[in-house]
């Protein structure tokens, strides 16, 4: 298989034109849905999935409030 050389692909530009084109391009959804708890666990933030060691009092004035789960959701239509 042989390379193109930049002589070659100057040539090959060269014989181009500009165009108007249209393009479509498909409608889609899509969504992703990841648990990221162990991911954080793991990253070293223990404490606030802990029920005796979180310290979530400046979100939240329930006592000895701890985070069970982390799920990061993206949607795009």
């Amino acid at each position: 298989m042989s390379e193109t050389t930049a002589e070659e692909w100057h040539a090959l530009f060269d014989r181009t034109r500009r165009a108007d084109v249209d393009v479509k391009i498909p409608e889609f959804e899509f969504e992703y849905t990841k648990d990221l708890t162990d991911l954080l666990k793991d990253l070293g933030i223990t404490s606030v999935f802990d029920q005796n060691r979180a310290d979530l009092h400046n979100m939240i004035t329930i006592d000895e409030a701890c985070i069970k789960k982390v799920v990061h959701i993206c949607y795009s239509a």
